[in-house]
């Protein structure tokens, strides 16, 4: 763990200017069966300056407690260098163990991808997160492998019964005796081992979200599990057409439902999609086709839709701007309170051209009906956004290249972007974060934590001293009223 001493910035306050029938199998959605959150967000119009009023948790009683106020971020002291690894590390992911209470420091599990020659593998990390900074950060039990050759990342939650788990696509490109797909495996926090890996679906190769929520089989068994959402590859000659499903899985990873089809398959890289249990129903955020067609009017745009015993049924959407096309969205929830953040860009765009793009968010009610008039922002991302919806508000971040003629490793190559909202969707601040180059994909990832009540952000970038390496930074900001 390595103190970090470059010249840093963050700006201040900112004023805020189709469903699928097929794979039918039922939700099993229950406000007692847990989940993302528990209660409905209330729908409510947008103010001016604002994403509107998402509502809060219909479980509010005379007797419980008045409601967290949001959060204004300050930086606490300067961000640390927290891992180094071989050849250098890449898609940090953090998932929140516990969060922390007065005398006892929070949990986190800290996830990354470690690339060495061929096969790039997700490790995981238990850190304990302190009032201190940086002398209350610790690694209490090391880098420890969890995903093998994860040749497309993964993702990382803390799991349904305890523990973490983990979904990602399983290959070994140098030999034909590994057997390639998506898979499900948990991990024992408590002796920090992971437990053995379980087959989602064989012939998919791109796992888009995991979401935990109650669900149940045709048979009628219900309990908590997950809803994982995924693409694979369809039977063509010669295209790559691919298809975008969603499954129930129990705690196990066992298959209890599915899978059901969000789009109609299409030429790569097809529909994504993430799920979230809203606490009556799982909701899946899709950048569904409009139509058939490439044509403008049948432009990919938000599609939300709930999943329940006829599969998916189509709740809402939000047309994209003109000659734009959506792409992967990702939703959140917290005790009823229920966000989608997404990228737009240029039809016909190339990535590596850095086109312009909207960012948008809009907030979701229980029943997955728009709760909020989308805000949006011009950016220009170089991944999707990571989305936090906690007590402490409503926050994006994404990382963008600001100087490429800058050194890879120079501080100011590249910057994180974070806008901070209230839970009833006014903006409340701006910050930027200066790096060094960013790692490509998901190269960011935010947690909240109870006690310090405080954001956490990590992300991976180019080490300013080591020429082709990366490393992963961690930053805390702590909260204060607005």
């Amino acid at each position: 763990m390595f103190l970090r001493t470059w010249g840093y910035l963050v700006a201040g306050l900112a004023a805020a200017a189709c469903g699928s029938k097929s794979g039918l199998f039922e939700s099993g959605a229950t406000a007692a069966g847990g989940g993302a959150g528990s209660g409905g967000a209330s729908s409510g119009g947008a103010g001016s300056g604002g994403a509107g009023n998402a509502g809060g948790s219909a479980d509010a009683g005379a007797d419980a407690p008045p409601p967290l106020p949001d959060c204004t971020y300050v930086l606490h002291d300067e961000p640390i260098v927290l891992f180094t690894y071989g050849d250098g590390v890449r898609t940090p992911m953090l998932a929140r163990l516990s969060g922390g209470s007065p005398g006892v420091a929070a949990r986190v599990a800290f996830g990354l991808i470690h690339e060495h020659f061929w096969h790039p593998d997700i490790r995981v990390a238990d850190v304990s997160v302190g009032p201190a900074w940086p002398e209350g950060v610790s690694v209490t039990h090391p880098m420890t492998l969890y995903g093998i050759d994860a040749h497309s990342g993964g993702q990382l939650v803390p799991a349904a019964d305890g523990g973490l788990a983990l979904f990602y696509y399983h290959a070994d490109e140098a030999s034909p005796n590994v057997t390639p797909g998506l898979m499900f495996r948990r991990f024992d926090t408590a002796a920090w081992k992971p437990l053995p890996e379980v087959f989602v679906d064989k012939n998919a190769d791109y796992g888009f979200s995991i979401s935990p929520g109650p669900v149940a089989s045709q048979k009628g068994a219900s309990g908590q599990g997950y809803v994982v959402s995924y693409r694979g590859p369809v039977e063509t000659d010669g295209a790559y057409i691919t298809s975008t499903s969603v499954r129930m899985i129990d705690t196990e990873g066992a298959v209890v439902g599915g899978p059901v089809a969000v789009d109609s398959p299409g030429p790569y890289p097809g529909t994504g999609a993430t799920s979230v249990f809203s606490g009556s129903t799982h909701l899946v955020a899709s950048n569904a086709r409009a139509c058939p067609g490439e044509a403008p009017e049948c432009a990919p745009r938000l599609t939300v839709a709930s999943l329940g015993k006829l599969g998916l049924s189509t709740t809402a959407t939000v047309p994209p701007n003109p000659n734009r096309r959506a792409r992967s969205p990702l939703v959140r929830a917290h005790e009823g309170n229920i966000w989608a953040v997404w990228r737009e860009q240029l039809l016909g765009a190339k990535p590596e051209n850095d086109p312009p793009s909207t960012m948008r968010l809009v907030a979701i009610d229980a029943s997955g009906q728009l709760a909020t008039v989308p805000w949006q922002v011009d950016a220009h991302p170089d991944a999707g956004a990571d989305l936090s919806v906690s007590d402490q508000g409503v926050l994006i971040a994404w990382g963008e290249r600001v100087d490429p003629k800058l050194s890879p490793q120079t501080v100011g190559h590249s910057r994180l972007a974070l806008r901070q909202f209230g839970k009833a969707g006014q903006e409340l601040q701006e910050l930027t974060v200066p790096t060094t180059e960013l790692t490509g994909g998901s190269a960011y990832s935010v947690l909240t934590l109870a006690e310090p009540r405080a954001l956490l952000v990590a992300w991976t970038a180019r080490s300013e001293k080591a020429a082709g390496k990366t490393e992963a930074y961690l930053a805390r900001f702590d909260c204060a009223a607005p």
